[in-house]
């Protein structure tokens, strides 16, 4: 395994210059550094060029959850408690209205399709109103790292640019509850609405309980990080 992820960072290095490069490129051409970046990670990867192959990433998967993780507490630090606290029921109403559209736009839309998509022939009732849920949640999602990446790229600062971040870390937070949701309705589709209505009930809660003690978890490291 050590041997395997030795090998795998050695063929990253290079491939990082040119990822650099990729991102300056792009800001010559007047566009956001990050769309160098991903245009040069998939011309880079297995479906494209293979220079990163499926065993590479594999191997990778703990540094990515790393950097990610990295990259959305930083996103995190750019959020002001004064600022949210002024712009607080804008960034309920306008993270509420574009998942609600989303949301309902590509679930209602998949439900309507399904009878011509090759992969949901022959799904049941339940089973097809699994997958519409599942693309509306998909459609939900909003990277805070790429807005993040944009705005830091462009220079931004102010009320407008905090919002754009608030929203995107709220829709973050959402889309997780959204996807474990949809997670337990899929279960209890496929197993069968059996059991008693408590139990129902639970399997329902459990996601919004996992997401509130991962919030608490990090507004706890959050303060000791603060008094530290």
């Amino acid at each position: 395994m050590a041997v395997t992820l030795a090998f795998s960072l050695a063929r990253l290095l290079p491939l990082l210059l040119c990822w650099r490069a990729a991102g300056w490129g792009a800001r010559s051409a007047h566009l956001p550094t990050i769309t160098g970046v991903i245009l040069a990670g998939v011309l880079s990867g297995p479906a494209v060029s293979g220079a990163l192959s499926e065993a590479v990433l594999s191997a990778l998967a703990g540094f990515e959850k790393l950097c990610l993780a990295t990259i959305v507490l930083s996103a995190g630090t750019e959020l002001h408690l004064d600022a949210l606290r002024k712009s607080g029921r804008q960034v309920l109403c306008v993270t509420a209205a574009i998942s609600t559209v989303s949301w309902v736009g590509v679930a209602a839309f998949t439900i309507f399709l399904t009878p011509w998509l090759p992969f949901a022939r022959g799904l049941s009732s339940g089973d097809a109103l699994a997958l519409a849920t599942f693309m509306g949640t998909i459609a939900v999602a909003r990277s805070p790292v790429s807005a993040l990446a944009v705005v830091r790229d462009a220079g931004g600062h102010g009320p407008f640019c905090t919002l754009v971040l608030a929203v995107a870390v709220v829709k973050d937070t959402l889309l997780f509850v959204l996807f474990a949701l949809n997670l337990q309705f899929a279960l209890l589709f496929k197993n069968g609405l059996g059991g008693s209505a408590a139990r129902v009930a639970f399997q329902l809660c459990r996601p919004l309980l996992v997401v509130a003690l991962s919030a608490a978890l990090g507004v706890g490291v959050g303060l000791a990080l603060a008094w530290a």
